[in-house]
């Protein structure tokens, strides 16, 4: 999985990528204005804290980022729903983005 800062729609979002896994497609739906996108091939999510944090409690091996490091992303192994962690780019907003 991984979770990068996009803009859509001229808003700033979470691009929320992953393997294909009900679980975790059922999970980011609970997440309050988690969309589809048919473009990105993407769930997104709001760019604001209480979004992240929530997707930070679904997902509790992802790493959250400060300003001079990368946000862990998440593999899914479907055969055991293992979580690999790797490195992608995610930047928190600021309390004034919130």
């Amino acid at each position: 999985m991984n979770a990068i800062k996009i803009v859509h729609h001229n808003e700033n979002r979470i691009k929320v990528d992953f393997p294909y896994n009900n679980n975790i497609a059922a999970t980011l739906k609970k997440i309050p204005d988690a969309h589809w996108s048919k473009t990105l091939k993407a769930w997104h999510i709001p760019y604001t804290k209480s979004a992240f944090d929530l997707l930070k409690k679904s997902f509790p091996d992802i790493e959250y980022p400060t300003k001079s490091t990368n946000l862990k992303s998440v593999e899914i192994d479907k055969s055991t729903d293992s979580i690999a962690v790797s490195y992608t780019h995610l930047t928190l907003p600021t309390n004034r983005e919130v």
